[in-house]
């Protein structure tokens, strides 16, 4: 039976055709001879076609891949569209590969090392920073400190050499003795007085000479002490 083609179909003529046709329909078995769609011609079966994944019919159904792709396959006058593949990729030939292995550390335990090492750095340099900061927040605060202390005690000797001041004349000098005070603000006031009696004599001096040295030309005396 394996000699014969079987077929669900007449293409030449009709069953009773095909069956006078047939030079071997006389030696063929009993159930095959009562059968009418046994002919001639051989069957030709098309060509197996592989089926497709789901990402391959996916990615047919992409109407810019699909347009890439008619535009890289056709051919006559246009233009040649050349893949360049994946550019991020280098290829094995190229100088640029490099494997999957040494791409990163060769060895898990040295990359956590190194993190480790580099948050302890961190941490280190941030606890120093903040004790420096610190410091010199509390050489600030003891720095004015000191200089309130300072002032303070200034203030004390100053209000030492000044004396008390309760129940006193607000004047610089005693009026009933004419001395002045023993403190700064009667010398300040003795100070004062000199330089006013130098500019008392020195403008008696200065009338005396625009004025002829004391004569007086109405009684023609000179007056003495000049």
């Amino acid at each position: 039976v394996s000699s014969y083609k079987i077929s669900y179909a007449t293409p030449t003529g009709t069953p009773k055709q095909a069956y006078n046709k047939n030079p071997n329909f006389k030696n063929l078995p009993g159930n095959l001879q009562m059968s009418r769609r046994i002919v001639d011609e051989d069957i030709v079966i098309g060509q197996r076609i592989k089926p497709m994944t789901r990402e391959e019919r996916r990615a047919l159904q992409d109407r810019d891949y699909m347009e890439k792709l008619r535009l890289a396959q056709r051919r006559e006058d246009y233009c040649q569209y050349e893949d360049p593949g994946f550019i991020n990729h280098a290829s094995q030939n190229s100088a640029a590969y490099i494997d999957e292995h040494h791409r990163f550390a060769d060895n898990i335990l040295d990359i956590e090392r190194n993190r480790r090492e580099e948050e302890r750095l961190r941490r280190e340099n941030y606890l120093r920073a903040r004790g420096e900061a610190a410091m010199e927040r509390s050489r600030r605060i003891a720095e004015r400190v000191e200089a309130e202390e300072q002032e303070k005690q200034d203030h004390l000797n100053r209000l030492r050499e000044r004396g008390n001041t309760k129940n006193l004349s607000g004047a610089n000098f005693n009026l009933l003795t004419h001395e002045y005070n023993s403190g700064a603000d009667g010398e300040q006031a003795a100070r004062e007085d000199e330089r006013a009696r130098e500019r008392a004599e020195l403008r008696k001096r200065e009338l005396a000479k625009r004025g002829g040295y004391g004569y007086n030309p109405l009684t023609g005396e000179y007056m003495n002490g000049l």
